[in-house]
This record gives structure tokens, sequence and C-alpha cells, in this order.
């Protein structure tokens, strides 16, 4: 990449490297500066999507102004580049990976951060702030749905009807839509996405955030399928996260968001496994296709659900991709 020119004006500038972008359409540079600049390194963020850019800074911003920590952001150029404090290399997910000590502990300080963001962050959004998609609705939902049926079942030589199939996306998009509890939703809260710097916890990558069933973001990190967490950690979590719920919310039923939590773990679990098929599958990147087996594994959890009964074809089609992992 050529050096863009107001990074060159700097005179402290010494170098620049390419870091791991991951399935992120935006690049990522590591910059380096000389001892007597006051930043030793930063992150320099190149995107072409302007508004995408435009929506991270604001969001940024108002985070930042509920005390939730997120990366500063140091210089943003209009155009396509900005830059942003370095937070290092160590992700929740990394912390997990490597056995470094007992993380629990840090899942409770994102969702307990989590709950923060949801229901404190939709006060300070605006129509106008949000970048695509203002809500997770009907169309949302099927486009999730489908993600999974055309990138990934398909793909995967598992024999089902498409009507009946068709039949039971249409229910859980409207089961869903009942929901009371629709806040901030992260909408891709993941182990990646928490950076873990001199022992604190940063959100990053929050700029697809849109209002939504809450629970949502619950799921999509405690049952990252490369996290690989136990069902006794994720039962731990998820009930945390319930009861620092219900410290945030008047009159807040448990039994109503466990329904929204079970529409949550199908939809979350079935989109992940077509996002895998996309970028493993068909885009060949590594570690998509090595997350493709705990995706499947981790499907067994919606065998367990009352609302499956209600579900024959997908909880046939979950069964059959478990006897072929």
């Amino acid at each position: 990449m050529k050096i863009p020119q107001f990074l060159l004006e700097i005179p402290e500038f010494k170098k620049i490297e390419p870091l791991n972008s991951g399935g992120s359409g935006r690049k990522y540079f590591r910059v380096f500066f000389s001892e007597t600049y006051q930043y030793k390194t930063l992150i320099l963020v190149k995107n072409d999507d302007v508004r995408e850019n435009k929506v991270f800074i604001n969001f940024t911003n108002k985070l930042k102004n509920l005390g939730l920590k997120v990366p500063e952001i140091i210089f943003f150029d209009e155009a396509k580049f900005y830059l942003q404090e370095d937070l290092g290399d160590e992700t929740l997910l990394n912390q997990v990976l490597l056995g470094k000590g007992e993380f629990i502990h840090y899942y409770k300080e994102v969702l307990k951060d989590l709950v923060k963001f949801q229901t404190e962050g939709i006060k300070l959004i605006n129509e106008q702030d949000f970048y695509t998609y203002s809500e997770f609705d009907e169309t949302l939902i099927f486009r999730d749905l489908f993600y999974f049926k055309n990138y990934f079942l398909d793909f995967s030589k598992v024999e089902y009807l498409e009507h009946k199939l068709l039949k039971e996306f249409n229910f859980l998009s409207k089961e869903l839509q009942k929901s009371e509890y629709k806040f901030l939703m992260y909408r891709d809260l993941q182990g990646r996405n928490i950076m873990l710097e001199n022992d604190k916890l940063y959100f990053i990558d929050y700029q697809g955030a849109m209002k939504g069933v809450c629970v949502y973001d619950a799921v999509s990190l405690l049952w990252q399928a490369k996290a690989n967490l136990s069902a006794e950690a994720r039962e731990e979590l998820l009930t945390y996260y319930y009861q620092e719920l219900k410290v945030n919310i008047p009159n807040f039923d448990e039994e109503k968001i466990k329904k929204d939590f079970e529409i949550c773990l199908i939809l979350r679990l079935l989109q992940v496994l077509g996002a895998y098929g996309k970028l493993g599958w068909i885009q060949k990147k590594q570690h998509f296709l090595e997350s493709i087996k705990f995706g499947i594994e981790n499907l067994k959890d919606i065998l367990d659900l009352e609302i499956i009964e209600r579900l024959p074809t997908i909880k046939q089609i979950i069964i059959d991709l478990q006897e072929r992992n």
C-alpha cells in the first residue's frame, strides 16, 4: 500500500507493517514512530467505505461518553483512512485458546459492559447514526437464515425439503419479532472483537450495531465456535448476563428472554455456519475452514431446546450434520 501523505508529514514517522484483517474488507496496519513522538505505535485503518468509517467514529465517541472502553481515535482523514489507539494483538479469544489462566472473569466483565452498551447505548444512537440497517428485522433475520442455507447447507450435501425449511424460517422470524427486549445490539460480539490490553478489555468492530433483541449478543459471545466454552461456563455466564439485565431493566421477565434466547441461539449458530461456509469453503480462508467442525459441534445445543420440536426440518438437518462431522 502507498503510505498516505498525512503519515509522511509526521517527522517522527518510521515505518508501517500490515496486520491480519481476518474476514474484514478493511485493511489494518501498525504504524511505528520514533521515541520523541507521543505515541510509539498506532493502528492505521484503510477502508474505501467512507460511510462505515464515519459510523464507527461516531459510535466510538458516543460509547466513550458512556464510559465504555473503546479505542481512541487519533486522526480521521475523511477519504479512506483513520488512525486509532494501538490496543496490541491480544484478544479475548486468544486468552481462551492459549489457556492463559482463568478467563471467566473476563467474560463477566464483557457481559456487564455489554448490558450498558445495549441499554444505555440505545439512548444515544439516533436513526441516522446506523450504518446500513437500523434494526434487526424480518429482512435481516431471513438474510441470516438464507446465509446458512445458501453458503453452508447447500454445499454440505445434506438432503432436506426446501418448502418445509422455509416455513420454519418464517416461524422463527415471526416469533423473534415479538420480543420485548430490543436495545442496541452489537450484532457481531465475539472473542476476536474484544481486545485485551494491560488487563483491560476493549470493544472493537461495533459499527454494524443496530436495534435488536439483546440476548443475541450474549449468544454470539458465549457460543463462539472456536472458543468452545464448556456447557457449565456458558450456563454460569448466561445466568450472570440475565442478572445484569435485571438490574438495568424495570420489570425484567427472565422467562420471556429465555424464549428469545432459544430463537437467537438457532439464528446465530446457523448464520455463523453460513459465514464459515462462504469464507472457508468458497474463499478458502484457513481460520474459517478450521472453525467449521466447531460450528457443527455447537449445533448439538439446539437439539436440547424446547422450541426444536416445532422445527422438525431444522432438527433433522442438525442431526444429519452431526453424524457427518
